[in-house]
């Protein structure tokens, strides 16, 4: 079998930033699927469909697509890639309600104890990546644990 062109990748360029991912969602806008499909989620998924939910870290997964498909609205895609938040936004225009915002998950601009479920299927695998690793993960789940209601 053919390894996948993403499987060639040093592991280490994934903390790189938004430059990397960039870079990497202009030579391949297909969607990629991190670790597990929504099929392969959805039974932990507990939440309320009316709950606020934000997906770090979204890339071009189509993981809260299919959510909103099945009836979850309010929902907030970030990623530091601008160039996926413009593919995402781009083809998402049929779920005027989802939406996709540029933003760096170490200092989200957003309210404290405002999400129900925060998702993060790999981004905290890519800042394991960074230079600054032990900070950069603590930071991380320090604004997760400040943006979920508790």
């Amino acid at each position: 079998s053919n390894p996948s062109k993403h499987d060639k990748e040093s592991q280490k360029d994934y903390g790189d930033g938004p430059e990397y991912w960039d870079l990497r969602y202009k030579e391949d806008p297909e969607p990629f699927e991190w670790l597990r499909s929504y099929s392969d989620l959805k039974d932990f998924i507990c939440c309320d469909k009316s709950a606020d939910i934000l997906h770090v870290g979204c890339g071009n997964s189509c993981l809260t697509e299919e959510m909103y498909d099945e009836g979850y609205r309010n929902i907030i895609n970030i990623d530091n890639s601008p160039v996926v938040i413009t593919q995402m936004i781009e083809r998402n225009m049929d779920r005027p309600e989802m939406l996709w915002l540029e933003m760096d998950a170490l200092a989200m601009p957003l309210p404290s104890n405002a999400f129900d479920l925060v998702i993060d299927k790999s981004l905290m695998d890519t800042f394991a990546c960074a230079e600054e690793m032990p900070l950069t993960i603590i930071t991380y789940l320090m604004e997760v644990a400040r943006v979920l209601r508790t």
